[in-house]
């Protein structure tokens, strides 16, 4: 199964989640389910002057916001295109799935994050449908910088 990075951020980190990048099935034609399998994550900014966490959230999405298409590359060069979707700096929220979350942690501002599934039935599948996915978002009461990260994903 062929892999990919979908590589992206989130300008300004606020006290409401905040999607960095999301990964989703194409918007037509050749659809396909994805399998997130690992993903990294952490601020891009330097730090707030008073010491402060991020919150981060892996959650399911149904339909696309407002965003920047993110650069994704092929694990393998040979390995074909990407026929999902990767987005970043989501200017209008995409629409989250109510009490989807798969993953939440908080952090300290200085820490980056990585999560690695323990094995392929511990990946995070989204199915074969238009703009279906997943979202990494970020929240903080009191950090406002940059964040962001990748996520890598089997198609």
């Amino acid at each position: 199964m062929p892999q990919y990075t979908v590589i992206g951020n989130q300008a300004t980190v606020s006290t409401s989640y905040k999607t960095a990048i999301s990964v989703t099935a194409a918007s037509s034609g050749t659809l396909r389910r994805g399998r997130v399998f690992d993903f990294s994550i952490g601020p891009q900014a330097a730090p707030n002057s008073t010491d402060c966490s991020i919150q981060w959230d892996l959650s399911r999405m149904t339909a696309s916001g407002t965003a920047t298409v993110s650069l994704v590359n092929a694990a393998d060069t040979v390995d074909a295109a990407f026929t999902g979707l990767g987005f970043s700096n989501y200017s209008a929220e995409p629409t989250v799935t109510s009490s989807s979350q798969v993953w939440n942690n908080g952090a300290n501002q200085r820490a980056p994050m990585r999560w690695v599934a323990s094995g392929p039935d511990a990946e995070f599948v989204y199915p074969a449908t238009a703009f279906n996915g997943f979202v990494l978002r970020a929240l903080s009461t009191q950090f406002s910088g940059a964040a962001g990260g990748t996520i890598a994903v089997r198609e």
